[in-house]
């Protein structure tokens, strides 16, 4: 079933998004952007105006990643419908919602490295910061979803797991403002959640996706 694979390739996808991340930020760090460095606005935005190029590897690993994203979240939502029609649904737009707003996150700082050279760099900071936590809250309430609808497709160890990582990642924009470093708990466990999706859902048999998306 072609969209069984395309499903699992495109959660794998995800689950590779951060992690090209964190390879791209030690790539800033060679290069005299230090992770401390990247997060006060004032020093980064300047930095990456003065080499632009360095802007575009996490633009296109944005885009990859969360395209699939949403690529992942519409499908599921064929599969996971027949179980809980309103949940899965709303979950499904809040992954859509998590994809959008982080694309747009990426091509705003992306515009204003390479168009936008006057623009403020807190003012920036704060647009894209905006979108990314809108974005994350999105991005957890629907791993909730996902763990909330998927029994029967997925085992209660990696539904109680997303439950863990979905809770975690829609707390982003309560947590993050206050304390930074709990980011790096969604680049752990996001990589983890997502690869572990792709692995169950290319591992599930054929009739069983055919009969849950027949059914929805």
């Amino acid at each position: 079933m072609r969209d069984r694979r395309s499903l699992g390739i495109a959660s794998i996808l995800v689950a590779l998004g951060p992690i090209a991340f964190i390879a791209i930020f030690g790539s800033w760090a060679s290069a005299g952007l230090s992770q401390t460095d990247s997060a006060d606005p004032t020093i980064a935005i300047p930095f990456l105006r003065a080499h632009p190029a360095m802007v575009v590897p996490p633009t296109l690993d944005s885009i990859v990643m969360h395209v699939s994203a949403i690529v992942l979240a519409i499908g599921l939502h064929r599969v996971l419908s027949s179980r809980a029609h309103l949940l899965a649904s709303i979950g499904a737009a809040c992954g859509v919602m998590w994809g959008v707003l982080d694309i747009s996150q990426s091509l705003v700082l992306y515009n204003a490295v390479l168009a936008a050279p006057k623009a403020d760099a807190a003012t920036i900071d704060i647009v894209t910061k905006g979108l990314q936590n809108a974005a994350h809250l999105g991005g957890g309430l629907w791993t909730l979803s996902i763990a909330a609808t998927a029994a029967g497709l997925f085992g209660r160890a990696h539904r109680a797991f997303g439950v863990l990582t979905g809770a975690i990642f829609a707390l982003h924009p309560l947590i993050v403002p206050a304390i930074p470093a709990y980011f790096y708990l969604e680049f752990v466990l996001l990589p983890l959640w997502f690869a572990w999706t792709g692995i169950a859902v290319l591992r599930t048999p054929v009739a069983r996706m055919i009969t849950s998306t027949a059914a929805a």
